[in-house]
């Protein structure tokens, strides 16, 4: 059962920095992995052996991260960082993976911070997709699929191929020894640049600083007539510029 996991694809917003020009900066800061990657590498170890699971992964910042946690392999889209368009990085990761041979299972974090690369991937990957995933368990053939919304745990049992967006419950328990650090980097590495990629989308979102907006009066509208609500909505609208 060959598994992907994907780590280390996203900025940590707390790195973020405006700037004196009221811009949106990221200076020397590093991609690095989210609360959810430790999750991930366990769901994968519960689905593969690990001779069968390949780590994907884009930009700079620790390479090694997933080998060290039992990945056999790592690819690395080098000259590829988060950007805030998140189909653009889906489209990178899911290259990366093609590139990898493909997976049965693929497996990305549900991260806090961008939430739209997981949807993303699902879409491009064309898998049967699950979200807020905790844990993964055989079951013959099939997996149940442990899948947690609030208070609700639902369980799926279903077979690959899938996607699994995992969402980390707790922080990692036991993180690898510097011996199995240095044992990891020397793990097969696979660097990719975006250009060799298939159907790597463009960036059509431009990065900029946000302000909260002026406070000012609320108007409320009664909703219980909705045409006149409407009407009403409209000439707000007009009256303010933005029709």
């Amino acid at each position: 059962m060959r598994t992907a996991v994907v780590f280390k694809w996203a900025r940590d917003p707390q790195d973020a920095r405006i700037n004196m020009d009221d811009e949106l900066v990221w200076g020397n800061a590093k991609l690095s992995p989210s609360a959810d990657d430790p999750a991930v590498i366990n769901v994968a170890h519960a689905i593969s052996p690990e001779e069968d699971i390949v780590a994907i992964t884009i930009g700079d910042g620790d390479n090694a991260w997933a080998a060290a946690r039992g990945a056999a392999s790592t690819f690395i889209v080098e000259d590829a960082a988060d950007c805030l368009d998140a189909s653009r990085t889906a489209s990178l990761l899911a290259g990366a993976i093609s590139e990898a041979g493909g997976a049965d299972v693929v497996i990305i974090g549900d991260s806090e911070w961008n939430k739209g690369v997981p949807v993303a991937l699902m879409a491009l990957m064309n898998y049967k997709a699950f979200a807020g995933v905790t844990s993964v368990e055989q079951a013959g053939d099939s997996f149940r699929v442990h899948c947690k919304n609030g208070p609700i745990t639902k369980v799926i049992e279903a077979k690959p191929p899938f996607l699994l967006s995992v969402r980390g419950l707790t922080t990692e328990k036991a993180a690898p020894s510097m011996k199995q650090v240095l044992a990891a980097r020397k793990k097969p590495q696979t660097k990719l640049s975006s250009e060799s990629l298939p159907k790597v989308r463009d960036v059509h979102v431009v990065e900029g600083s946000a302000s909260l907006p002026e406070s000012g009066t609320v108007t409320m509208i009664d909703a219980s007539d909705v045409g006149e609500a409407a009407r009403k909505l409209v000439e707000i609208l007009k009256s303010e510029n933005i029709l």
